[in-house]
């Protein structure tokens, strides 16, 4: 039996939010998300504004800004945007690349698509999204 390799699904099979998921999952989950590069440098979100995608990160590194002051620094399998979409809230930082980056953009339907169609996932993307909305507070 022939396997047939999509780059696009091994690079979501590496991350560990996606561990568990057979390859008919992460098909799926590839069906619902876009795929794109962006160079360093590049500001994929500005604090304040509304958000209307999430994104994943496939590789690269990512910087986080709150207010002009950095918060974090963040690689591979990290979620972004999610709180703007779960809380229908603006952005509450500037996201901007460091190096180049490959991520998967996840429109708001999509979003709640991969919410709904894996529990498992959507679990750890909320528990994740609730601990830094709550740091996003506090440091408020």
């Amino acid at each position: 039996m022939r396997t047939f390799h999509d780059p696009k699904i091994d690079g979501i099979a590496r991350l560990e939010l996606f561990d568990g998921l057979s390859r008919r999952q992460l098909s799926r989950l590839a069906t619902l998300a876009d795929e794109i590069e962006r160079p360093a440098g590049t500001e994929l979100a500005r604090q304040g504004a509304f958000g209307g995608e999430a994104l994943i990160v496939l590789d690269g590194m990512i910087l986080i800004e709150r207010d002009g002051h950095e918060i974090a620094v963040v690689g591979a399998g990290t979620v972004l945007g999610e709180i703007a979409l779960l809380d229908r809230v603006r952005r509450n930082a500037t996201v901007t690349t460091l190096t180049s980056v490959r991520l998967l953009v996840l429109g708001i339907r999509d979003f709640q698509a991969l919410l709904y169609e894996f529990p498992a996932i959507a679990d750890r993307i909320e528990r994740d999204a609730e601990a830094r909305h709550a740091a996003a507070h506090e440091a408020s």
